[in-house]
């Protein structure tokens, strides 16, 4: 040992890998603090203050740890030792201040106050132990400070706790933020240390013997230290990680049950069902789930009433029972019963329960109690609907069986006018006449009512329909009101059926007088109407107004607004079914209009109906019969009503028609020279075969053949027929010669002779859907046939240009080979094809719907698959006439 002349002033010198070895057990140390703090946060009581413990000793430790290893990192010439009781104090200090700094943070997680303060004693606790530390250090040497350091020293103690704090707690909890935080902290604490290292002015006492060397080398201690250290504080670290992560999967658990039931709960609150729970008294136990909805209750306030309570007083004897059987039974059962809601109302429920199996709970039954009130209002409008229906069926038939009868009433009193020279008994006649006119109307009705007939849209000139009824609704209503029409001038045509219109028109002057019992003025008024973009229900267009306008009762704005729901009525029980203006709002939207309702309580109402206009001018009035039409013409009259058949026999042969009659269609069919005939009248409702089948056959027989089909109802194919006429019974024995005498003019100013198309399909509906498309494309008429044979016969009487032909069914395996082999049984529609173009030359247009190719020399020139539109069907003939 030698000695130094006087003190001198040490220049600090560090060994950095234990410089390093301080800082990382800085960082350590932070980071188990933390963790532990954030397992502290989801703990309570006693347990949040053992891992607040926990926490203080880790960062105070490592802070003690810090400062004691970054002290062995200084090398000095000199023996250093440490006072026993100021290096305790040194280690004590920063646990309890840094102990108290994370108690503020845990304590209140979201105050910036708790972690300004906390940051600050933590910050507190380094230099605390930074100090005390130094005092406890003995050695030959004074320690002086430079002010700047110290207070550099401080600062940066104090702000990057504070900062450390905020980083890893202020956000979201997170592992992650954790470590970054503790980064910081060590950063706060190494650099507390060294910046207060360098400003240190360690000053040797002169005199001093050299000092030895330490029986360990330092570098073993540090690192011994740092083992010891990092291992305890890895335990620590080790048991908050598993505790946290039981204690996040319990919570992740708890999270799952808690939104579980509330899905639940949100489901039944939702419900319009009443769901509770009763105990064995059969009294309310918890809340009674939707009560407010069904019954009108808020919730919790049938906690406690029993069950029997709500129940009508009449079956509360018989709902106790139940309750008693429910709880005897292993399975659920279900009753009836009238419940008082809290508006004092009775609401028709279906009560189901069952036993309850909740240990722990006072439960011992669920109820589920649902509002029956609308499932017995539909149960009354589908019984309604279904007397409806069978009313429907039956006014079908009767109109039927009525028609037959008029029919027959109306030839023969027609034969006996024409007989009778008396005027007195003519008019007596006549009056009969005009009485079958007015039950014609009511079969009309019958039929509409019904829906038994088909739509048939055409152009109608409403003008003229309004005053062809204007008898009959003079007729219908009684004598105090008055009808007055105002129908416009240059009104247009519109697209109805006919029929339709006509039922809707009586149905609303049915109503008006409903509205008038005292009388009144009805006025149906017609206007042409031209709609902008502005109106939200029809879509811009020229449209035909029909409106009917009253001076009655009139109806509330509610009233008005429901008045076209089905079944929806004002009558009394009896007096109306409430399906009327429905029915008409139903007719105008069918056809592509509206109707509106404008009603005034005591006002009266009006009833505005807009059909779109026809660009089509309406069909001509049926051409009135010639005298001299007969004896030149040979009819076959069937019909199996024998006073029909002998009423129109008489009359045409009166006509001077030959006429043959026959009771059915067979007997139709033993005709021995059906060639010789040029018109068949026939009714549709015969036998075994029909009319319509008769009609197909005897056509095949005789191409050439006018047919008039007649019907007393429409609940057959009388309206798809777009090739024959169509006389609806009851009829007169005008109407019967007007259709005989356009047969006539047909014949005389068409040409019948030749016709553009040919039609040849074995399905007859299918040729006649075909042949009524062709007409409305504007092609004319069209001559049909099921085989190869007919079709040869009509190629060779009507000598038609283009032949449509059928090849359903068939398909194409080889663009080689033919799509149908001849001889495999059936229609060959390629055959026929092929031999109509060979035979007649006409041009080939094929229907099929599967067909996609065909052979290469085939004569095609056209296909048109079954679901084919007007436009595509005008496209096809028009190529095939203009390559004929």
């Amino acid at each position: 040992m030698h000695h130094l002349p006087g003190p001198s002033t040490l220049t600090i010198e560090y060994h950095y890998g234990i410089v390093a070895i301080s800082i990382a057990i800085a960082i350590i140390g932070s980071f188990v603090a933390y963790d532990i703090c954030l397992r502290a946060r989801s703990s309570a009581g006693a347990m949040r203050s053992v891992w607040l413990a926990g926490a203080a000793v880790a960062a105070g430790g490592s802070i003690w740890s810090m400062h004691f290893i970054g002290m062995l990192a200084v090398r000095m010439p000199m023996d250093v030792t440490y006072d026993f009781w100021w290096t305790f104090l040194s280690l004590v200090l920063p646990i309890i201040l840094t102990g108290a700094g994370l108690r503020l943070v845990v304590v209140y997680p979201k105050s910036v106050a708790a972690l300004l303060v906390g940051g600050f004693i933590m910050g507190t606790g380094i230099i605390v132990m930074h100090y005390v530390g130094m005092a406890a250090m003995r050695m030959d040497a004074t320690v002086g400070h430079d002010p700047f350091l110290v207070g550099l020293s401080v600062a940066l103690a104090v702000v990057l706790s504070t900062a450390a704090l905020f980083i890893a707690f202020k956000p979201a909890r997170s592992l992650p933020l954790a470590a970054a935080g503790a980064v910081v902290m060590g950063m706060a604490v190494s650099s507390m240390h060294y910046t207060a290292m360098a400003a240190s002015r360690i000053s040797m006492v002169p005199d001093l013997d050299d000092i030895g060397q330490a029986p360990i080398p330092v570098s073993l201690l540090a690192f011994s230290i740092f083992i010891t250290l990092s291992t305890a504080m890895l335990l620590v670290l080790m048991a908050s990680r598993v505790d946290r992560r039981n204690a996040e999967a319990l919570a992740r658990q708890a999270r799952v049950t808690n939104d579980t039931t509330e899905r639940y709960q949100t489901l039944l609150r939702h419900s319009f069902d009443l769901i509770a729970p009763l105990d064995a008294e059969g009294r309310f136990v918890d809340e009674a789930i939707s009560s407010d909805r069904l019954l009108g209750y808020e919730p919790g306030e049938l906690k406690g009433k029993r069950f029997t309570d709500l129940v009508s007083a009449g079956e509360r004897t018989d709902a106790q029972a139940w309750l008693a059987a429910v709880l005897l039974s292993n399975r659920p059962l279900n009753r009836e019963y009238s419940f008082l809601s809290r508006a004092g109302g009775e609401v028709p429920c279906e009560c189901n329960a069952v036993r309850a199996e909740a240990p722990g709970t006072a439960w011992s039954l669920i109820v589920n109690v649902r509002d029956l009130t609308e499932k017995r209002r539909m149960e009354a409008m589908l019984g309604q609907s279904q007397r409806l229906e069978a009313l429907g069926r039956m006014s079908s038939g009767m109109a039927h069986d009525f028609s037959n009868l008029i029919t027959a009433v109306s030839l023969n009193l027609e034969s006996i006018e024409r007989r009778l020279p008396s005027s007195d008994l003519l008019e007596h006649l006549r009056a009969s006449q005009a009485a079958l006119a007015h039950g014609n109307s009511l079969i009309r009705q019958l039929l509409a009512f019904a829906r038994q007939q088909k739509v048939e849209p055409e152009p109608i000139d409403l003008n003229a329909a309004v005053e062809s009824m204007d008898r009959f609704i003079q007729m219908s209503l009684s004598a105090d009101i008055a009808v007055e029409l105002e129908l416009a001038q240059g009104l247009w045509p519109c697209t109805a059926d006919r029929g339709m219109l006509e039922a809707a028109l009586l149905n609303l002057v049915v109503n008006a007088q409903d509205a008038m019992p005292d009388g009144g003025k009805l006025t149906i008024g017609t206007a042409n109407e031209r709609i902008g973009s502005r109106d939200a229900d029809l879509p811009p267009g020229d449209y035909v107004v029909l409106s009917l306008s009253d001076t009655g009762k009139g109806m509330s704005s509610e009233v008005a607004n429901r008045a076209a729901e089905p079944f929806f009525t004002t009558k009394g029980a009896g007096q109306g079914t409430g399906l009327g203006l429905s029915m008409v709002f139903g007719f105008a939207r069918q056809f592509a209009g509206d109707m509106r309702i404008l009603s005034t309580e005591g006002q009266g109402t009006t009833i505005r109906i807009r059909l779109p206009r026809s660009h089509a001018l309406p069909l001509q009035k049926p051409i009135e019969a010639a005298s001299e039409a007969g004896g030149r013409h040979t009819i076959l009259l069937v019909d199996d009503d024998n006073a029909i058949r002998h009423g129109a026999v008489m009359f045409l042969r009166e006509k001077g028609f030959i006429v043959i009659d026959a009771a059915n269609a067979e007997e139709a069919l033993q005709v021995a020279d059906i060639g010789t005939i040029d018109f068949l009248v026939t009714d549709i409702h015969m036998g075994r075969m029909n009319g319509l089948e008769l009609a197909h056959r005897l056509s095949g027989r005789n191409p050439a053949l006018g047919v008039v089909l007649t019907s007393g109802s429409g609940g057959t194919r009388l309206e798809s027929s777009a090739r024959w006429r169509h006389l609806r019974k009851p009829y007169t024995v005008r109407e019967l010669l007007r259709e005989v005498a356009a047969l006539i003019e047909e014949r005389r100013t068409s040409a019948p002779s030749v016709r553009n198309f040919l039609i040849v399909d074995p399905d007859s509906a299918g040729a006649e859907n075909v042949a009524g498309l062709i007409g409305n494309a504007g092609f004319g008429d069209s001559v049909l046939a099921a085989s190869l044979e007919e079709a040869r016969k009509c190629a060779a009487g009507y000598q038609p240009t283009v032949a449509l032909v059928s090849i359903s069914g068939s398909r194409q395996t080889n663009s080689q080979q033919p799509i149908h082999q001849p001889g495999s049984g059936g229609f060959d529609g390629m055959d026929v094809a092929r031999r109509l173009h060979e035979e007649f030359g006409m041009r080939i247009v094929l229907v099929t719907d599967t067909i996609s190719a065909v052979p290469a020399d085939f004569p095609v020139n056209g296909f048109l698959g079954r679901s084919f539109t007007l436009e595509q069907l005008s496209t096809v003939l028009k190529t095939a006439l203009d390559a004929a």
